[in-house]
């Protein structure tokens, strides 16, 4: 009976879950989990995010509004609370110009960089031709808050560190030849974090000034960590297996999900599973122990499955 009683009075096994956001190599994303087993479980399009207000939602998808344009559309915000879609006829740029040029063109696309409970980063590329003699290009970083929205400056995550991007942006500029550093000038106010080989990276862009350097850019790295209070934890303590480009792991260790070419494979003591999709790469990675590693699959999926 005692024995009984204490077994009862035991407390549950540890678990704990993972919740990733993958982007493909297309641009489209999605939400899996993974588990202490190694399985991996698909639930849903687009991006489930854990804030302090509940979950949010990131949303991202490719549409018309005139002939001759296709551009991506990002939204985010608390789970059924997305902003309205822009109408197919709203009075903006793309619909005047491809009402007053005959075969005008417009093309954007939007690619996530990184997702966290308080950041959203991402490339805006794209090119547009109204009848000039040539079309334009852009490939712009922006750095936005979560849930709420608002542009998020460099100093908002690494405070006190805005002469460390400077250094950085001088010693890229100081590589550059005389043509190139006419293209750019000595602007590098745009910035990301994205994946590098088993951390998130800090990286900051120049863009292009005069209209003859068009499309062109120019990416750095600034040489800091980035804060566990942005992304979560990020230490995968061991050199990446060879062939792997990317891995992220649970805060004990336990669960490890590596990139390879072809996909993902986990590796736990538990199992393993691989998702075979070329192209794959890690935009999110967020960790649960205990009571909200049961939850966090269902409550994720339930997110993603509200009205957009």
């Amino acid at each position: 009976m005692i024995a009984t009683l204490l077994l009862l009075l035991a407390p549950a096994r540890a678990e704990t879950t993972g919740v990733l956001g993958l982007r493909y190599a297309d641009g489209t994303v999605s939400t899996w989990a993974v588990d202490e087993d190694g399985q991996l479980t698909r639930l849903g399009s687009g991006l489930a995010v854990p804030t302090d207000s509940g979950w949010a939602v990131v949303d991202l998808m490719t549409m018309s509004r005139a002939p001759g344009s296709s551009e991506s559309v990002l939204r985010y915000g608390m789970a059924g609370h997305l902003p309205a879609l822009p109408g197919v006829t709203n009075g903006d740029d793309i619909d005047e110009v491809s009402s007053d040029v005959d075969g005008a063109e417009f093309r954007e696309r939007i690619t996530i960089l990184s997702v966290s409970p308080t950041l959203v980063t991402y490339e805006v590329a794209g090119s547009a031709w109204t009848g000039g003699a040539h079309p334009g290009a852009w490939a712009d970083l922006h750095a936005e808050r979560l849930p709420s929205g608002g542009e998020v400056a460099f100093g908002d995550v690494f405070p006190g560190q805005d002469g460390t991007f400077m250094r950085a942006s001088n010693a890229a500029s100081a590589t550059m030849d005389e043509d190139e550093r006419a293209c750019f000038g000595a602007d590098a106010s745009e910035w990301a974090l994205v994946r590098g080989r088993g951390h998130w990276v800090a990286r900051g862009r120049f863009v292009y000034l005069p209209e003859a350097c068009r499309g062109m850019s120019l990416d750095f790295t600034v040489p800091l960590g980035v804060p566990g209070s942005v992304v979560g934890p990020d230490g995968f303590d061991a050199a990446l297996p060879a062939g792997m480009l990317d891995g992220v792991q649970s805060p004990g260790g336990g669960i490890r999900v590596l990139v390879s070419p072809s996909g993902l494979a986990t590796v736990t003591d538990g199992g393993s599973d691989v998702l075979e999709r070329p192209g794959t790469h890690l935009v999110m990675a967020q960790w649960a122990t205990g009571a909200a590693a049961v939850r966090w699959p269902e409550e994720a999926a339930a997110a993603l499955a509200a009205p957009r």
